[in-house]
């Protein structure tokens, strides 16, 4: 038996590309009288997100009936392989990756010191005029439909190695309060305590979707929003992302009309990138550029400096050193912040 697997085709021609894929079989790519090697062959492929496998077989040995049961048979034990052991109150699944390198850290770290809110992200921002709490809630739920990593949930059986499932549906986590009936000075103390509160709430990784959305309305036309969510899902690439996303969803919502947004590219293409690389040569290029290093490199404090208590400082740079900062950032591919 001879298995050959062509690896993803959805990514070789380009959208605007002059040339299509065809549904259609092209027919045989081989005489019928040639000799064959085996006496089946498999060819597996993924187009457009869907794994096609091709049954090659010669009827003189196997009746089409059999190989239609092996086939069968081969689906149902892929089906089982996708959703292992997955209770029905999650349900069905969309896909099942491993974990990358820094996810199997935070992964770790978050299991080690399950109550300590350890990788909890909280962002909260003030929203003045008037705002649709519908239109607002319908798209976060665009947003969670659109983003696999946003219906994703963490597990590890024993000592094998964490995987990640994405879910097809799962409920949002909305929740919204009404603080009109609240003086400022109250408000404000019990918004500090509930976002502390809400950072310390620790998330079950297996229990999908790791985030939280709360609405508060402060005033007539003040409202203050929370999304809490845990590290393993985003970055700070990609929050800018997302929150321009949501804006633009609001709007469409709000408005009536169609929101236009780029095609996604799931969490799991940058898993397939990844295991390609060759992690020898990583290593190899880290070990190089920290040869000599023997000891961590101690932060720049005195002796005891770390435990007589907090200080904070505020600098604030002119606009033109600021955006040559960002050009420079931009530049080099990192971050302000890096």
């Amino acid at each position: 038996m001879c298995f050959n697997y062509l690896g993803r085709f959805d990514s070789t021609l380009d959208a605007d590309a002059p040339w299509r894929l065809l549904p259609e079989l092209p027919g045989a790519n081989q005489d019928d009288r040639q000799p064959r090697p085996y006496r089946l062959e498999i060819t597996a492929l993924v187009v457009d997100g869907r794994l096609h496998v091709r049954w090659t077989h010669v009827p003189a040995l196997h009746a089409p009936e059999e190989i239609t049961r092996l086939a069968e048979r081969f689906q149902a034990e892929l089906v089982a392989l996708a959703e292992p052991g997955v209770p029905d109150a999650l349900g069905p699944l969309e896909a099942t990756y491993p974990l990358s390198p820094l996810q199997k850290g935070m992964f770790f770290h978050t299991r080690y010191a399950r109550d300590s809110g350890v990788y909890v992200v909280q962002l909260t921002f003030r929203l003045d005029g008037p705002v649709s709490p519908t239109a607002f809630r319908a798209a976060w739920t665009r947003l969670t439909e659109r983003h696999p990593v946003l219906r994703t949930s963490f597990h590890q059986d024993g000592n094998e190695d964490p995987i990640q499932r994405v879910h097809r549906g799962v409920s949002l986590p909305w929740r919204e309060e009404d603080w009109r009936g609240l003086g400022d000075t109250e408000r404000e103390s019990r918004l500090s305590v509930f976002l502390r509160e809400e950072r310390a709430r620790a998330f079950d990784l297996a229990q999908a979707p790791l985030f939280r959305l709360v609405l508060v309305r402060l005033g007539d036309d003040a409202w203050q929003f929370v999304w809490t969510h845990h590290h393993l899902l985003l970055d700070g690439w990609s929050l800018p992302v997302i929150l321009r996303e949501l804006f633009t969803c609001y709007e469409a919502e709000a408005s009536g009309e169609p929101a236009v947004l780029a095609p996604v590219r799931p969490f799991g293409d940058y898993l397939d990138w990844l295991d390609d690389r060759d992690s020898g040569d990583a290593e190899r290029f880290w070990r190089g550029v920290l040869a000599g290093f023997s000891a961590p490199t101690p932060l720049p404090l005195g002796s005891g400096a770390l435990s007589d208590g907090a200080g904070c400082a505020e600098l604030v740079l002119p606009v033109a050193v600021t955006e040559a900062l960002g050009v420079l950032s931009r530049r080099h591919g990192v971050t302000l912040g890096t």
